[in-house]
């Protein structure tokens, strides 16, 4: 059924499909779903036909040893019901819980990984009684519907009217052949007759998933209005988010400046690279607390020419440390010697006193 704007022209976007299956709106198709539990129900009693078998046959071989003359005391009441739960339980409860467990595994290979509750919520449209007095009355969809569900009817009961009208004869006969050969008899005619029916209700699930699929997917159309407005309102969140990850980096780059007037000294490359080093005298290494490429390692020299911190030429060594230490990181064992050089040296000039560590208070 194609959608009833014209309008709509536009194929769904994934946040139109998405937003319908947080709705409960999913795609399903009950012919599949009819069609592979047929199918795992007839490989389920191939499996457990025999359990099935002996399980019939113990319960019908009581039924027969039944005295219908004698009275029935409590106690023979008692051993029967015990008998049908017994058989119950070990006959019909792994079939049924085998074939819930089959249906919800079917289910979500049709449908996905979904999980909503918006579906569960009370909608008071199903107690008005004009609604579904309006349901029932004759319409086009309703029509669709009685139409599909007769012609699958016509198309089973052709199907099995065709198969059996060839074995008339076969029929007539089973009266005056031995009970054992009419039942194989009948056993394997309706095994033929089940996967008759398997093939023709795997063409109808195929045509029914494509007829459902189209339909589904005709009725999340959108128009090119729409399109546009989630494609700009999308554009928007990026802006956004692309305004707060620079926002991000601006406060980051301003900390790091500020930490700047607390170096000892700033190795350079000359010009292209800038690492602020601080050092306590007892702390455990010296500490990269900025660096910057470019402009920013301009704004850190210039930081420490206000602050008047020493700034040191050793191209080799900036670029290591620029490319293997983050910022408030401590500096690594190979970079030790060279650091303690420097900063030797700088002691010695006067140009530089360092300060002492202090344990921060626990």
């Amino acid at each position: 059924m194609a959608n009833k704007d014209p309008s709509k022209t536009e194929a769904p976007t994934k946040k139109r499909i998405d937003k319908a299956r947080e709705e409960g709106n999913v795609m399903t198709s009950p012919d599949i779903m009819s069609m592979l539990m047929i199918c795992a129900g007839c490989m389920l009693m191939l499996v457990l036909g025999p359990d099935i078998r002996d399980g019939f046959g113990e319960i019908f071989s009581r039924i027969f040893k039944i005295d219908c003359r004698e009275d029935w005391t409590n106690a023979d009441l008692s051993s029967g019901g015990t008998f049908s739960i017994v058989f119950i339980g070990k006959v019909m409860a792994p079939t049924l819980i085998i074939i819930c467990i089959l249906a919800m595994f079917f289910m979500r290979f049709q449908v996905g990984k979904y999980f909503s509750i918006k579906t569960l919520k009370w909608k008071f449209d199903f107690a008005n009684p004009k609604k579904g007095l309006m349901s029932l009355a004759p319409n086009k969809q309703n029509f669709v519907k009685l139409g599909l569900t007769l012609a699958k009817v016509i198309l089973i009961g052709g199907l099995v009217y065709a198969s059996m009208s060839s074995q008339m004869d076969a029929l007539r006969q089973l009266p005056t052949i031995p009970l054992q050969e009419a039942i194989s008899w009948m056993v394997w005619e309706s095994f033929f007759l089940t996967l008759k029916i398997m093939v023709l209700f795997i063409f109808i699930a195929v045509a029914d998933y494509i007829f459902k699929r189209k339909k589904y997917f005709d009725d999340l159309k959108m128009s090119k209005q729409e399109v546009k407005d989630e494609r700009k309102n999308a554009e928007g969140d990026m802006m956004m988010k692309g305004k707060i990850r620079q926002r991000m980096r601006e406060l980051m780059r301003s900390q790091v400046m500020r930490n700047v007037p607390d170096a000892d000294v700033i190795l350079t490359n000359p010009t292209h690279v800038a690492v602020a080093i601080k050092y306590e005298i007892g702390g455990f290494a010296p500490m990269v607390v900025a660096k910057g490429l470019r402009k920013r390692a301009e704004r850190i020299k210039l930081i420490a020419r206000q602050y008047k911190i020493p700034i040191v030429e050793s191209p080799p060594l900036a670029r290591s440390l620029y490319r293997n230490t983050k910022v408030n990181n401590y500096i690594q064992v190979e970079f030790y010697t060279p650091v303690a050089a420097i900063l030797a040296q700088l002691h010695r000039s006067g140009k530089r006193k360092f300060r002492h560590y202090k344990k921060p208070k626990t």
